[in-house]
């Protein structure tokens, strides 16, 4: 199981915050003291508070449970010394309390699913002063909490159910380290004393699983050196915990014959042995929750390295739940967006993941040039001298798409993060402008973006997503063929006008959008549907007569001709030329006009000036703008997903 959503109220700095976490691997990004750690120490102390709290009843009570069930109490049991905590890091007793105010009770309350994500549970805990001297510890909502639930959710109460591992960014290791029990090794690592006892926790592991053991080690090679074919650095230990009082665990890399004491790796070797040991060490103990809590793993480690670790705790993230803080750029840029959170310091609201977030919207007229990513306003808030971070991101993303205007990059993104299972592909949005600039910017933008490489070049992950406009079918075909073939350059454009125009294709699916945003309760999908379809075959009509043989003139030929054929002849080689005199061209113009529907040709105006007629007619006293496609995108599930948005995201992903 994992948990989904974790609330604090009244930690420390945190007045009353709601984290939704990532069911494997999640990073806590912002600027110093913003509460990155707070968070790690408030999941801690939760997962104390159960242990703490987990033990058998020594008697049924009615109703709640039977003698022999594991529950969270009971009350006479719930009154712990200061130093009994171990979880948190507090010089006085109060300093847990929020503004150290000890009439304010603690309430940490987690949300647990399980791994098939049938079945959730929320388990909380309330932690209050009694004497200035100890804590209250009790289970919150203890009068209704449902324990025959509690007993077949958890699976492993009698092994304790949940374990948690938490490291600080200390690289240090004892000189000499004695045999510990487990109960002393397990206390070291809560306190953030781990590296006190290093020696025991690799001897444990070496002991344990022959095949742990080896994953653990060949991970620690592939982290440092780069090599995952097998383990460049080889630990092992002539120790015998039934004769020494010393364990002792020495290494050699590669072909070495002398094997040295751990103690002489250097710093950021021990910081990733640390880390490796908490995603390792549970594995001779079957638990519901491992809970991997990690406080700036990246302080003393290269950029190579905090990449290779990345893919190593995402890799071993199955039997773990792994929350690390950092405000590295380096770490944060390797990450994927579904991965990332940022604490903004206020310690409260709701904090999701930057892939959760949109695109922001610039305000800025003919904006061009790369779009903001999502991680740029956080880099930018931990690292204000960073320059450049909008390039950066296109040089690391996976695919660069081109796009006509900003509304097209956060449309895009807001359909590609719904509806793409695969969350580690990093998307970079490039304004260009319409689809003539484009045209007059593409071979500027083939040749520098095919010089920068970074494994491979810019250009060679690049598409193009552009509307059709008043493009005729076969002048279409011709641009894409040479941007494909040409200029090696991908691209989509939907048979519409304007991308907007693809609300109009489905009177039913717009209806319930529509619906699902107005949120009117007594309104009926069937008089939304007339409303609509009325207002659209008015639109018709408009668009229609917009087009008429009276409107292709001789001027609308000579736009045209500007605008779409002198650009794709400039591409194009001589003998590949469209060649169409004004007469033929009206006529081709007045006929394929003529024959399509003329909803296919409606811009964003004609979108707006249909709901907004169909609210009139529904007498409903709202209006809308030019904002409203992106509103009723964010209503859109799997059961009202336009095909031709499937065929844009199928493009993308």
């Amino acid at each position: 199981m994992y948990i989904s959503s974790f609330k604090i109220q009244d930690f420390k700095s945190v007045v009353n915050l709601e984290l939704h976490l990532d069911r494997q691997f999640s990073i806590l990004t912002g600027v110093n003291n913003c509460g990155k750690t707070t968070i790690l120490e408030a999941l801690a102390l939760w997962a104390e508070c159960f242990g703490k709290l987990l033990n058998e009843a020594q008697r049924s009570v009615t109703g709640r449970y039977q003698k022999g069930d594991y529950i969270l109490g009971p009350t006479s049991n719930r009154y712990f010394n200061f130093d009994e905590i171990y979880s948190v890091r507090c010089p006085n007793f109060e300093d847990m309390f929020r503004d150290r105010n000890t009439k304010l009770p603690i309430v940490l309350s987690a949300e647990l699913v399980t791994d098939d994500g049938k079945q959730s549970m929320t388990v909380g805990f309330s932690i209050s002063s009694s004497t200035n001297t100890r804590y209250v510890i009790s289970l919150d909502g203890k009068d209704t909490f449902d324990y025959n639930k509690f007993n077949t959710f958890f699976r492993n109460l009698n092994n304790g159910s949940i374990a948690y591992y938490y490291a600080s960014p200390v690289a240090l290791i004892e000189q000499m380290e004695d045999f510990v029990t487990d109960p002393v090794l397990n206390d070291a690592i809560h306190q953030r004393h781990s590296y006190q006892v290093i020696r025991n926790r690799i001897y444990k592991l070496y002991h344990s699983s022959s095949a742990v053991f080896q994953t653990f080690q060949n991970d620690m090679s592939f982290v440092l050196y780069g090599t995952s074919t097998s383990a460049k650095l080889i630990l092992s230990s002539k120790s015998d915990i039934q004769k020494d009082k010393r364990v002792i665990i020495t290494y050699k890399i590669d072909n070495e014959i002398v094997e040295k004491d751990i103690a002489l790796l250097g710093s950021g070797s021990l910081q990733v042995m640390e880390i490796l040991l908490d995603v390792y060490h549970q594995s001779d103990e079957k638990k519901d929750l491992n809970l991997v809590l990690l406080d700036e793993p990246d302080s003393h480690i290269h950029r190579d390295i905090q990449g290779r670790l990345l893919k190593v705790l995402n890799s071993a993230s199955g039997n773990n739940q792994v929350v690390v803080t950092t405000h590295n750029e380096s770490l944060i840029r390797s990450a994927s967006l579904s991965q990332l959170f940022h604490i903004d310091g206020s310690g409260k609201g709701v904090v999701s993941c930057l892939y959760k977030k949109e695109l922001p919207k610039l305000n800025t007229p003919h904006y061009t040039g790369p779009y903001p990513t999502l991680s740029v306003p956080v880099i930018r808030s931990i690292d204000s001298t960073a320059a450049g971070l909008d390039f950066i991101s296109a040089i690391e993303a996976d695919k660069i798409v081109f796009v006509e205007g900003d509304d097209d990059a956060r449309l895009l993104y807001k359909l590609f993060s719904d509806k793409v299972a695969n969350r580690d592909i990093k998307i970079m949005f490039w304004v260009l402008g319409g689809i003539t600039k484009i045209m007059d910017k593409v071979d500027m933008y083939k040749l520098f973006f095919g010089e920068i490489k970074n494994r491979t070049s810019l250009w060679d992950k690049s598409l193009l997503v552009f509307d059709m406009d008043r493009l005729l079918p076969e002048h279409y075909e011709v641009l894409s063929q040479v941007l494909q073939e040409k200029k090696k350059l991908p691209n989509m454009a939907l048979p519409v006008y304007t991308q907007e125009s693809i609300l109009l294709n489905d009177v039913g699916i717009l209806a319930q959008l529509l619906m699902r945003y107005l949120k009117e309760d007594a309104l009926k999908k069937i008089d939304v549907e007339h409303a609509l379809q009325v207002a659209i075959e008015s639109r018709r009509v408009v668009i229609k007569e917009r087009y008429s043989d009276g409107k292709i003139d001789n001027g609308f030929v000579q736009e045209y001709k500007g605008m779409y054929i002198e650009k794709i002849n400039k591409m194009l080689d001589n003998g590949r030329k469209i060649v169409v005199n004004d007469i033929d061209l009206r006529t081709r113009l007045i006929e394929y006009y003529d024959s399509v529907d003329p909803i296919t040709l409606s811009t964003k105006e004609d979108v707006e000036a249909v709901i907004n007629s169909a609210l009139s007619a529904l007498r409903i006293n709202k209006s809308v703008d030019e904002t409203i496609f992106y509103s009723l995108v964010e209503q859109s599930d799997r059961s009202t997903f336009y095909p031709e948005w499937e065929r844009l995201v199928g493009f993308l992903g």
